[in-house]
C-alpha cells in the first residue's frame, strides 16, 4: 500500500511539472502581447539585418523556460518606461538569442547585449546572466541607454562636456574593467565599467535609475556625494526634457 501511494505521488507530482512546461504557443503568446503593448516588433527566431558581425543561436524547445523567464522580466523592466516615450525612441525591433557573441578588434566577445543604432535594432542574449535578475534587468536598460544616445543626441558615442565636467579629473576614462559590478570604485562613478568610456558610465547611471534594488544601493552614495547627484539629475533632466512624463512623482513610484 505504501508502494502503491508512492508510486501514485511520483505520477502526479510529474504530471503536474509537465503541465506547467512552458510551450512555444507561451513564449509566442507573450511576444505577441508584448509587440501588441509597446508597438515595438519582438524576434525569437529570425535576425533581421544588423551592422555587427555577429555569431548567436536562437533558442531551442530546451530553453523555452528560461527564455519565458527572460520575456518576463523584460517585459516587467519595459513596462517601466512611459509608452509616449518609447514611441519618441524611435525603437523598431528587439531579438532574443543565445550564445551571442561580437568580432571585436583582437577577439571574440561574448555579449549580454548589443545595441544598433542605424537600424534601430537591439540584441539581448536571455542566457547571460541567468540567475541573476537584477544584472539582466540592468543590461536592459543600459543598452537601450545606448539607443536613446543615439536618438537624442546624434551619436551613440557622443562625448558629452557637460556630463565630463561634472568629473574632477577630465582624463577619467580608459581604465575600466568590463564587468558588472556596482561597487562605487571612486568619487563620482557607480562601477568599474562606468571608467571605461564616457558613454558607458551614461549607461551605467541610466540603468541604475531604472532599478530599485541598485538605486536603493546607491542612494546613500547620491547623499554625499555631489557628482553623482549631478549625473543622475542631468540624466532626469535629460528624460523629462524629451516626455513630460518623467515626473518627481513617477521617480518617487518607481524607486518606493
Amino acid at each position: 500500500m505504501i508502494k502503491f501511494y508512492f508510486t501514485l505521488l511520483v505520477l502526479m507530482v510529474s504530471f503536474t511539472s509537465h503541465s506547467q512546461e512552458v510551450t512555444l504557443d507561451d513564449i509566442n503568446n507573450r511576444v505577441l502581447a508584448m509587440e501588441k503593448k509597446y508597438s515595438i516588433k519582438f524576434y525569437i527566431d529570425f535576425m533581421p539585418q544588423n551592422t555587427w558581425d555577429i555569431a548567436y543561436e536562437f533558442a531551442q524547445e530546451q530553453d523555452n523556460d528560461n527564455l519565458f523567464s527572460y520575456l518576463e522580466l523584460f517585459d516587467q523592466e519595459f513596462n517601466k518606461y512611459p509608452l509616449s516615450f518609447l514611441k519618441k525612441s524611435n525603437l523598431k525591433t528587439i531579438v532574443f538569442v543565445k550564445n551571442l557573441t561580437v568580432d571585436g578588434y583582437i577577439s571574440v566577445k561574448k555579449r549580454s547585449g548589443i545595441p544598433d543604432h542605424i537600424h534601430e535594432l537591439l540584441i539581448f542574449d536571455f542566457t547571460v546572466g541567468v540567475h541573476d535578475k537584477t544584472y539582466k534587468a540592468h543590461v536592459i536598460h543600459h543598452e537601450f541607454y545606448h539607443m536613446l544616445e543615439e536618438q537624442f543626441n546624434g551619436n551613440g558615442r557622443w562625448k558629452d562636456p557637460v556630463w565630463n565636467s561634472f568629473n574632477i579629473n577630465n582624463d577619467a576614462y580608459g581604465g575600466g574593467r568590463k564587468y558588472y559590478f556596482i561597487n562605487y570604485p571612486e568619487k563620482g562613478f557607480v562601477s568599474s565599467y562606468s571608467f571605461t568610456v564616457l558613454e558607458e558610465d551614461k549607461a551605467e547611471v541610466f540603468a541604475i535609475l531604472f532599478s530599485k534594488e541598485n538605486y536603493k544601493k546607491v542612494r546613500v552614495w547620491i547623499k554625499e556625494d555631489d557628482i553623482l547627484f549631478k549625473k543622475f539629475e542631468y540624466l532626469k533632466n535629460f528624460l523629462k526634457g524629451i516626455d513630460r512624463s518623467f515626473t518627481d512623482e513617477y521617480w518617487s513610484e518607481l524607486h518606493d
